[in-house]
């Protein structure tokens, strides 16, 4: 049997089209490939800039905070100082007591109002927190101290706070 010359150019032709259509395949697996490489490269740099933004916006409050040149000690890189370094309680208007964080330390205080009763609780955080307030002289920081008061005058609150505010202590309600 003679094959007529168009018979043999469309056999030609349907085998140049089937390796194309393999070709075209082998394309398209290679190409899924490539775009599912980059998706995940996509998903592991979206990751890695939320780190980055998340610890560009913790270093702006650093910033921040360093603006007028004192921070927190405890927010200090190396970690030693609590965030909270005591709990200084008023039972009653001449009742006080003065709870260390570190240590669970607690030291009673009783004292007339005056300037001898001032004098007494300075001298008494300064024998409490004597390892705390000397760190942050030494790294130009300050101490956060919270102040619970159990009775009914806002007013003793108030004096206690102004009394401990001369210093590296900073009053804070949590």
């Amino acid at each position: 049997m003679k094959r007529s010359r168009s018979d043999v150019m469309h056999y030609s032709l349907s085998e140049f089209a089937f390796i194309l259509l393999f070709l075209a395949a082998g394309a398209l697996a290679l190409l899924y490939a490539r775009y599912a490489a980059a998706e995940q490269l996509n998903a592991e740099y979206q990751s890695r800039i939320a780190e980055l933004t998340a610890e560009i916006d913790f270093l702006g409050e650093l910033l921040a905070e360093t603006q007028y040149g004192v921070v927190p000690c405890w927010r200090r890189p190396d970690g030693g100082i609590p965030a909270v370094v005591g709990t200084l309680t008023i039972h009653a208007p001449g009742s006080l007591s003065a709870e260390r964080t570190l240590g669970g330390r607690t030291l009673a205080i009783e004292a007339a109002d005056g300037d001898s009763r001032a004098a007494l609780i300075r001298a008494t955080l300064a024998e409490l927190f004597a390892a705390e307030l000397a760190y942050a002289d030494q790294k130009n920081c300050y101490l956060r101290l919270v102040i619970e008061n159990r009775t009914d005058s806002y007013a003793h609150y108030r004096d206690l706070t102004s009394i401990v505010s001369r210093g590296n202590l900073v009053v804070v309600n949590e």
